[in-house]
């Protein structure tokens, strides 16, 4: 739809609410809203008066999403009622149910026989709607899709009936890739291209390490979120993905990334576990199956159903070849979905509480004794990059001798300060002269804690 929330008629709005059942008090409460409203355009910078509004929802208004739905509701009735009546021929399924349409707010996705007079009477329903409601579709934004058999002859005839162009799968809804069998690799190209995009601008800035944290925590990690809903990944993909966060995350030196002190993996566990919180991809792909295989035994939505009545044979969630990534999915998580529930007669229950994915994901993730240490680590009232030093000084991750042993380098390893001992963390923080008198230091200056020569760094934050 074009400029959807701006075309919304009032007196259909008004319609709508009537036979929705609202009484009239709250009609007059709801289009108070839009009726009391004035606007103002600005020209060269200055307000050029005001005047009022005569159709349309205001863009922010909490409100705003609810009246728009319920102005698109004639729509879905008119489609539904179309296809029941067999005015208008639906996509055929069998004997499973009928999926008339899909509608996310402007958002329209039609299921349609490709019959041609079939198409010219949905092109009137179209009509018919636009001059009801005010809409206007957007047709030079719209497409339609047939199968790989149909002819060139059919597509013409089809588009001019429609007045579409004809598109060719794959195509994005609502941010997730509409392709017919498994995901691909090369379908997942605007995945990356969309995470490069990121980086790109990421890199010209300086960020500290707990920056490039946060970063990854609430952008990159949750851009790919929604197709993990829907598909399933490639696990090359999975593995870029994770390759470029950690890459940010650990930094880069002379174009080429730095060291990695930890496995991607190690980090996917919570803090107090010894990592930083962070999600595996793999491991929630596999908990959005847990959660779909879950709303398959339990929902009642129009989906549910569906895939209840379609695939579901004797309570078995079986695979065939021919069956639908989607269901193949669910069934390769059945066992261990099963593990968590319990089962008593047609009831189904999780086996803690309710259900949620982050039960889900904590059933698939790699677990770690927890470590009392590391919550002192992650106190609130640290400054954030000393978490993070901090958080690498107990993992071992900083390049102190020991550590760098550890790896395979050759080094001599000396103390840099006192010039006597071995350099190893627990000598540069605790043990060395020169960190004694800077303990000594602090610890009359403002009561703080005194280090002792026996302890390690572990137990010294303990104490």
């Amino acid at each position: 739809m074009a400029k959807a929330f701006d075309r919304v008629e009032w007196s259909y709005l008004i319609k709508i609410l009537d036979k929705l059942g609202f009484n009239l008090h709250s009609q007059k409460l709801l289009m108070a809203n839009l009726v009391g409203t004035h606007l103002s355009i600005l020209i060269n910078g200055t307000p050029a008066g005001f005047f009022q509004m005569k159709r349309g929802v205001k863009q922010g208004d909490p409100l705003s999403p609810l009246l728009f739905l319920i102005s698109s509701e004639g729509f879905t009735r008119m489609i539904n009622l179309h296809m029941k009546s067999t005015y208008l021929g639906s996509y055929n399924t069998g004997n499973h149910p009928l999926i008339s349409h899909l509608a996310f707010a402007d958002d329209l996705v039609v299921f349609l026989n490709g019959d041609t007079r079939n198409l010219k009477k949905f092109r009137r329903i179209l009509e018919d709607y636009q001059k009801g409601s005010g809409q206007q579709v957007n047709l030079n934004k719209s497409s339609f899709y047939t199968g790989k058999k149909v002819n060139q002859t059919k597509i013409a005839s089809m588009s001019r009936s429609l007045c579409m162009d004809h598109g060719t799968l794959p195509f994005t809804y609502l941010g997730a890739t509409m392709v017919k069998g498994k995901l691909r690799k090369h379908h997942c190209s605007k995945l990356l291209n969309h995470f490069d995009r990121y980086l790109n601008s990421w890199f010209s800035t300086t960020l500290n390490p707990m920056g490039r944290l946060v970063l990854i925590k609430h952008v990159l990690s949750s851009i790919p979120l929604h197709i993990t809903v829907v598909h399933t990944i490639p696990q090359s993909i999975i593995q870029i993905l994770h390759r470029k966060m950690a890459n940010f995350l650990w930094g880069f030196k002379n174009g080429k990334p730095k060291y990695h002190w930890s496995k991607w993996n190690n980090l996917c566990v919570p803090t107090n576990e010894g990592g930083l919180n962070l999600k595996s991809l793999e491991d929630l792909q596999e908990a959005y199956s847990i959660k779909l295989w879950w709303k398959v035994q339990t929902d009642n939505t129009k989906w549910a159903k569906f895939m209840r009545i379609k695939y579901l044979r004797q309570s078995d969630f079986k695979e065939r070849i021919y069956d639908s990534p989607t269901w193949k999915r669910i069934c390769r998580i059945d066992t261990t979905a099963r593990e968590h529930t319990l089962e008593e007669g047609d009831h189904i229950s999780w086996g803690e509480g309710d259900f949620s994915l982050k039960k889900a994901y904590n059933i698939r993730r790699m677990t770690k004794p927890t470590q009392l240490n590391f919550s002192y680590c992650w106190n609130n009232a640290q400054i954030p990059k000393v978490k993070f030093f901090l958080w690498k000084a107990m993992n071992c991750y900083l390049p102190f001798s020991d550590n760098l042993k550890r790896m395979g380098f050759h080094v001599v390893s000396i103390c840099h300060l006192c010039k006597n001992n071995e350099e190893t963390i627990d000598h540069v923080f605790l043990q060395c002269n020169w960190s004694q008198n800077l303990w000594q230091f602090f610890a009359e200056a403002v009561e703080g804690p005194r280090s002792r020569q026996s302890l390690t760094l572990n137990q010294h934050v303990m104490e």
